[in-house]
């Protein structure tokens, strides 16, 4: 999970463990962290009106790394997340989808990462998740969600 931040980016990898259901509180699932955040310099949204290659050379020592993480027999199964914030926000509609273009193409080509096929008719169905659920900015509201959920589960709180 990459949190592409107005600061820069971060990639969290994380290992989903099965639940306790005898823990205080019962929990439905657990995430162990593996090593710590790797980072990036490079702000994703810095990167707008960027070719391809400098896209790629800003966010593939990061996106390796955490490939690194991953056992061999799973990276191919591990899926990529690359979510944005309020730093992208600010970008145009066209500037934002012409930056996630660059991303999917790169992540694809140069990762092993699992990453879900791209939709090619925009009638097809909203359920079959697409790369699109991969790569994309999140509004204020699902960041404040998120952050939420995160101290929530800090605090030992299973909200699922």
């Amino acid at each position: 999970m990459v949190d592409a931040g107005s600061t820069g980016c971060r990639a969290h990898t994380f290992r989903v463990l099965p639940g306790d259901a005898n823990a205080k509180p019962p929990r439905s699932f657990a995430l162990r962290a593996v090593g710590e955040k790797v980072k990036s310099k490079d702000a994703l949204a810095s990167l707008s009106g960027k070719t391809d290659a400098e896209i790629a050379d800003a966010l593939l020592p990061m996106l390796t790394e955490a490939v690194e993480k991953v056992p061999a027999r799973d990276r191919s199964m591990t899926p990529l997340y690359v979510w944005a914030t309020a730093g992208l926000r600010v970008l145009s509609e066209v500037e934002q989808d012409e930056l996630w273009a660059s991303v999917d193409a790169i992540a694809r080509a140069k990762t092993p990462f699992k990453i879900a096929p791209k939709k090619t008719r925009p009638a097809e169905d909203d359920r079959i998740p697409s790369s699109s659920a991969h790569f994309k900015t999140i509004e204020g509201t699902d960041e404040g969600f998120y952050a939420w959920l995160a101290a929530n589960y800090l605090a030992g709180v299973d909200v699922t």
